[in-house]
């Protein structure tokens, strides 16, 4: 567990979206997202590709309902896979969830570019401290496996980027 010492430092921003279709009730979407995230706020916003419902919370314990659920669904393995193979750029990640599912007070993950019929929620987090927040989420600490996987990753992705620029300079030679 974390002590309060330990979080002092810790920078968390969270926001969670989904889309709001015409059928759908905000109130009962806002409960939905509500399921993730403690936040008071969520505002509407057009999009050229629909209406979404936004919600933005800052700090660790925005994300404590987030954190009871894991546990009461015994899903922490697979989150923290999730969030951890989801990191972009050291200090952002990404979860999604079928929406139909946190309608009925379930939690079913996807996988990125899945795309359910009812849409989904898209939960993103970003912090100075990554790892700590998942050690807290999920309340598994890190291992050296851990940290290890999440290093390479890191190194494939710095990989890819010099490809990608080798390859744009080959085209423009």
């Amino acid at each position: 567990m974390m002590s309060s010492n330990d979080s002092d430092d810790l920078e968390v921003f969270v926001t969670i979206e989904a889309p709001l279709y015409p059928t759908e009730s905000k109130e009962k979407l806002e409960k939905a997202l509500s399921t993730f995230l403690e936040t008071q706020q969520f505002k509407l916003d057009k999009r050229v590709n629909g209406i979404y419902l936004t919600g933005i919370a800052k700090g660790l314990e925005s994300l404590k309902k987030f954190k009871d659920q894991i546990k009461k669904f015994q899903i922490a393995k697979m989150v923290r896979g999730r969030l951890i193979h989801n990191i972009e750029d050291d200090n952002l990640t990404t979860l999604f969830f079928n929406k139909q599912a946190a309608f009925n007070d379930k939690i079913a993950l996807l996988d990125p570019g899945e795309d359910p019929p009812l849409g989904l929620i898209s939960l993103s987090i970003v912090s100075n401290n990554l790892m700590k927040v998942i050690d807290w989420l999920t309340e598994i600490p890190s291992n050296k496996k851990n940290s290890e996987i999440y290093e390479e990753r890191k190194r494939e992705k710095f990989k890819d980027q010099k490809k990608r620029k080798r390859r744009e300079y080959r085209k423009y030679r």
